[in-house]
């Protein structure tokens, strides 16, 4: 029996299709079969391996509320009776004792700041507390007077020198309290002036003075802050925080002035928010978090090339803490570290 051609022979198309689908198998095989590479591939986590560390300076910058200390309000008046033909004030000046800011009538009124207010008009033979007083400050003034509680020449040659700088013609140097301006300190700062030149010496005082600034207190606290001494750094001016929380650097002080508003509807002292600082910073070195083990409190452990190093915990946030080291910083620590357990500090 013979067999037809189309039976005893497969077509070129069938063999071509059935070579595909065996090299396709073949591939699917070769993908199970064959190992897969982890050549690059993150090594096993239980691996030692270190991380190199960076160090910057730590000033533990924290803002803190302050307000402001001022001086006491005085207002100084005119005691003679006239009309004012001169006048030397500003707002922001001084009224210093010893010298004289206003004329009446062509009659200089002298500033003297004596521990007892004059209160009678003082000459050769006056005796009491008040020539005392008079006198200690005329001594604090720089004249060679004798501090007895008797006016004698010493007293009235030191009066008739300061009426004649003060622009009085031939002082006879007796002291007339009416020609007398008392302060109660040596100087005081001008925040308003009340008469001008023309004006009756008895329209308004002569001055007010205090509303100045002279120190600041701290009042919030520092939670959780470092310790050490803090400053307070502003332009080019660095300002000691006392350890009760007080300011009293000049340099700052007028920076400070010099922002104040004129007086105003606000009442009150001046109120300011600054940023505070350690005086000395801390170098501290930089780690990842999971560098650390054995933590407690502030304190906590690293390993450096298998030896376990006591740290102080400074800051960690981000991502990163940074810690200062008992002794010398290392270039790198172990990451992870070889101990996972104890501490290596009290």
């Amino acid at each position: 029996m013979r067999v037809a051609a189309n039976q005893r022979y497969v077509s070129s198309g069938t063999l071509a299709f059935a070579g595909a689908t065996l090299v396709s198998v073949g591939a699917i095989a070769a993908l199970v079969l064959t190992p897969i590479s982890h050549e690059n591939e993150i090594s096993d986590p239980g691996e030692i391996s270190s991380i190199e560390v960076t160090w910057e300076w730590e000033y533990d910058a924290r803002v803190a509320s302050f307000e402001g200390i001022n001086d006491r309000t005085f207002e100084i008046g005119i005691v003679d009776s006239g009309r004012v033909t001169r006048v030397e004030c500003f707002r922001g000046g001084s009224l210093i004792s010893g010298e004289s800011p206003v004329t009446v009538d062509d009659r200089p009124s002298l500033l003297l700041a004596t521990e007892i207010p004059p209160w009678r008009d003082l000459g050769l033979g006056s005796r009491g507390e008040d020539v005392r007083a008079l006198q200690v400050e005329l001594v604090r003034l720089g004249f060679d007077v004798e501090i007895s509680g008797v006016f004698r020449n010493t007293t009235r040659d030191a009066l008739r020198r300061l009426f004649s700088d003060a622009g009085q013609s031939s002082p006879n140097g007796v002291l007339l309290v009416s020609q007398v301006i008392w302060i109660p300190e040596p100087e005081l700062v001008i925040s308003s002036c009340g008469v001008e030149v023309g004006d009756m010496s008895g329209d308004g005082p002569l001055a007010t003075t205090g509303s100045v600034l002279r120190a600041l207190s701290m009042t919030s606290e520092l939670a959780g802050a470092l310790p050490g001494e803090r400053v307070v750094r502003l332009d080019d001016i660095v300002a000691t925080v006392s350890p009760n929380g007080r300011i009293a650097d000049e340099g700052l002080l007028q920076l400070l002035r010099n922002d104040l508003q004129p007086e105003s509807s606000h009442t009150g002292p001046p109120q300011f928010e600054l940023e505070v600082t350690l005086a000395s910073p801390l170098r501290v070195t930089i780690v990842p978090p999971a560098a650390l083990f054995g933590l407690s409190n502030d304190r906590g452990c690293v390993t450096v090339d298998g030896v376990a190093r006591p740290v102080r915990i400074i800051t960690s946030h981000l991502g990163r803490t940074s810690v200062e080291f008992v002794g010398d910083s290392p270039p790198h620590v172990d990451m992870p570290p070889q101990m996972q357990h104890g501490v290596c500090h009290e």
